[in-house]
């Protein structure tokens, strides 16, 4: 994924969590070393709130499940690209776990 994004311009990175190779929280932290600016928007089935609170200490700017509806995943987009951080609705008390930490 890394050699892909030095090879595009992109504005904001939408990844699962389970990718072949390098992924997850170790991944995220990889492309953020690179692109600090880059948001990372991340798409995933594992919503724990151990596994959402991991990947935005690693640097994600937000989380959606993925059986999320697609208005969720469109406004999660838009607002992570505009505004900074998203958690779908009913996810907000991981922002609150992180910030205790």
């Amino acid at each position: 994924m890394l050699d892909k994004l030095h090879s595009a311009e992109v504005n904001l990175l939408m990844m699962d969590l389970q990718m072949p190779g390098i992924c997850g929280a170790e991944l995220i932290q990889c492309v953020k070393r690179a692109y600090p600016s880059l948001p990372i928007l991340v798409l995933s089935a594992h919503n724990s709130t151990s596994t959402v609170v991991e990947v935005l200490k690693a640097g994600a700017a937000g989380f959606v499940s993925k059986n999320c509806l697609p208005a969720v995943l469109v406004d999660a987009l838009h607002t992570v690209k505009t505004k900074g951080r998203y958690l779908e609705p009913g996810m907000g008390s991981h922002w609150a776990a992180i910030d205790a930490r």
